[in-house]
């Protein structure tokens, strides 16, 4: 069963990233997420 769990982890980490698309998408969404909070944290309205 352990064996079966890591495959089904490895798969469901390892294959979307296989698509550019879905890693850029990841990768500008990381950094929106982060920048939103900065400036949250600091209290900045546009």
């Amino acid at each position: 069963m352990l064996g079966i769990g890591g495959v089904v982890a490895y798969a469901w980490w390892d294959f979307p990233f296989q698509s550019p698309a879905i890693l850029l998408t990841s990768c500008v969404l990381g950094v929106a997420v982060t920048l939103w909070t900065r400036f949250e944290e600091l209290n900045v309205r546009c």
